[in-house]
């Protein structure tokens, strides 16, 4: 019922993009802002090959449209690797995950990969390490990665401190002080980082810099990080598209409850 309601619909468009075109719209107006993108066909757990060979696709025809409109230093492409058959076939979703990787280093667009729930992290992970991808780290994922620095991956990786409820023990001040631990960790040896998250705490203790990438969420916090830019911070937009939109809006709502349901009434 409710993933037929048009009022629901309606506000999931404030995070969410209908299609590819509007996504690569948004992607431009933001390009003439001086802010970078990450746009994500909103595509997971799917359980069939038709569907994750729908999804392979559909990365690949996304990767055309970067190139095509000229977005390949300001926008980035994101996909889980659940959308590419990893819940049944990890053999065929490497291949998948190949496939993608090849066709966005021939047309110089940068690909991310977006991390998963914790059961799948072994795969993930693995598949991070033995292909070089571009990664993200989770603060919910703490518990399994990081016995020791020495577990972080070389390349530098997303850190993404989401709202949601961590599977830690540690008080939100011990979360932040290691985040910004890493974060030091990075900019030290890779003279860069990347930080997902809209905790002001989080972003008040980071160094202002162009080697300091912030990135948020389409239709959070948008002003703030505009004001962020301004001091000098990279900044990029996480831009969201496709008719999957219930399932985005229940986990934004999940993020903020009262803020979000504000917006039903």
């Amino acid at each position: 019922m409710l993933q037929n309601s048009k009022r629901l619909e309606r506000i999931a468009r404030k995070f969410i993009c209908g299609n590819r075109i509007e996504a690569i719209n948004k992607a431009r107006q933001l390009k003439e802002e001086g802010i970078y993108s990450t746009i994500n066909h909103t595509v997971e757990h799917v359980d069939g090959y038709a569907l994750a060979g729908s999804a392979t696709m559909a990365a690949c025809d996304l990767l055309f449209s970067i190139q095509q409109w000229g977005l390949e230093e300001y926008t980035s492409m994101s996909i889980k690797m659940s959308a590419l058959g990893m819940d049944f076939d990890k053999e065929w979703c490497e291949e998948n995950i190949l496939q993608i990787r090849q066709l966005a280093y021939d047309l110089g667009i940068t690909l991310q990969f977006d991390v998963e729930g914790p059961e799948t992290h072994e795969f993930y992970y693995l598949m991070v390490d033995k292909h070089a991808l571009n990664g993200a780290l989770q603060a919910r994922s703490w518990p399994f990665l990081f016995e020791g620095v020495h577990r972080l991956p070389a390349k530098p990786p997303r850190l993404v401190k989401g709202a949601y409820k961590t599977n830690t023990n540690r008080s939100a001040e011990q979360i932040k002080l290691i985040i910004l631990h890493w974060v030091m960790h990075y900019l030290l040896h890779s003279g860069e980082v990347i930080v997902g998250t809209h905790d002001p705490k989080i972003i008040s203790g980071l160094p202002p810099s162009d080697k300091v990438e912030l990135q948020y969420l389409r239709g959070v916090k948008e002003k703030e990080f505009r004001e962020y830019k301004k001091m000098g911070f990279k900044i990029r937009e996480y831009i969201p598209y496709g008719e999957n939109w219930y399932p985005y809006l229940i986990r934004r709502i999940k993020e903020d409850p009262w803020g979000k349901l504000k917006l039903l009434f």
